[in-house]
């Protein structure tokens, strides 16, 4: 919806603006944290850490209007 062009995530990612979304940092974060348990075996996050993860992408969807 956002129309961001890119190959990957992160390549959409770098097109928005940090001045105007304000969870943007978090869901770098998220985003660095799924590709860590996607491409290193063996990785794992505990209960907290991943409902916090989740929460910076509930809160990124929430402010761009998805949820």
């Amino acid at each position: 919806d956002l129309n961001l062009k890119g190959e990957h995530m992160a390549d959409r990612l770098e097109q928005l603006d940090l001045t105007q979304i304000n969870t943007l940092d978090n869901i770098w974060r998220a985003h660095r944290l799924r590709n860590q348990l996607v491409h290193t075996p063996g990785y794992s996050v505990n209960q907290v850490d991943a409902q916090r993860f989740l929460k910076y992408y509930e809160d990124f969807l929430k402010e761009i209007g998805v949820l």
